[in-house]
């Protein structure tokens, strides 16, 4: 049996940098990483920079809606005869969902396949960002099934927020689910065996439909040099108005990596290749806003 873990949390709350972390920390484990994301482009595969035998990119909505759980499915069944490397059989696989899955089914969906009989789910990790959580749950409930789902709950980004935020917030997570061990972190980087046999729980759960009406999901390719301080206004702008803004973003200083989440903008040099794109996942009432800025970039209004 191949052990398996999941990680979850909603848009931006810092599941990458887990990934990151765990990679970072386990250079010579023979595991493979599948990353998903909601968003038509893949962003966050090409930031880890892994191999294409040790990563596998699952973009285009959620592993756990109808419209793409084939797709994942498959690939789990590829794994293990796809990926024996030299040095032995893989160790585990590293599920990193999309930030607007429900995980309750996952469960349900290996039995389904009789995967069941080659993996063996160890723990679902949650992922929380102070900035957001207390807001969000209580109209996206996605966000509570995570937190009910998991063993471990990581309160992340703890550096930024101050001491009655976090308490608050890990207060509410123990309403969810009293039982999950709640660690706080900064960047994700936490002293955490991923594959430890976690207490078994009992999940239902549903598959997602294809479109989900709490989000709206907008892909800009970006083809010339950006005004970076024009881009960067405008995106402040949109403040918590959207749920995610991240991308690659070129200019005349090299290429950026670009990030709104929470109301908070970041930017940083990035050496990963890819498309340059901005993906912006927001609610559909911040759609207009967001075709403004996702037309002038596909323009070249905001040219440097």
């Amino acid at each position: 049996m191949i052990p398996l873990s999941l990680i979850t949390g909603f848009l931006g709350s810092g599941k990458t940098s887990l990934l990151q972390h765990i990679v970072e920390t386990n250079p010579h484990r023979r595991f493979v990483y599948v990353v998903n994301e909601c968003g038509a482009i893949d962003i966050d595969g090409h930031i880890l920079q892994l191999g294409h035998n040790r990563l596998v990119s699952i973009p285009g909505g959620s592993i756990f809606c109808r419209c793409v759980a084939g797709e994942f499915v498959d690939w789990l069944t590829k794994i293990p005869k796809q990926w024996p490397e030299a040095g032995g059989p893989i160790e585990g696989v590293v599920i990193e969902a999309s930030g607007i899955a429900d995980p309750k089914v996952i469960q349900q969906m290996l039995r389904e396949t009789g995967l069941d009989r080659t993996y063996e789910l160890r723990m679902i990790i949650a992922v929380v960002d102070p900035g957001s959580f207390l807001k969000l749950i209580h109209t996206l409930p996605n966000i509570v099934a995570q937190i009910e789902a998991s063993q471990v709950v990581l309160v992340n980004k703890i550096d930024i927020y101050d001491e009655n935020r976090i308490q608050e917030t890990e207060s509410q997570i123990r309403t969810m689910n009293a039982e999950a061990r709640i660690v706080q972190t900064q960047h994700g980087r936490v002293e955490l065996d991923i594959f430890a046999e976690a207490p078994v729980r009992t999940l239902e759960g549903h598959y997602a439909h294809c479109l989900d009406p709490n989000y709206s999901v907008t892909t800009a390719v970006i083809g010339e040099n950006v005004d970076l301080d024009r881009l960067s206004a405008d995106l402040r702008a949109l403040g918590n108005e959207v749920y995610r803004v991240k991308g690659f973003v070129p200019s005349s200083a090299g290429r950026v990596y670009v990030d709104l989440t929470a109301g908070r903008l970041t930017a940083r040099p990035a050496s990963a290749t890819g498309p340059t794109t901005l993906v912006f996942i927001a609610p559909p009432n911040a759609q207009p806003a967001v075709d403004r800025i996702a037309a002038g970039l596909r323009t070249g209004a905001y040219g440097a």
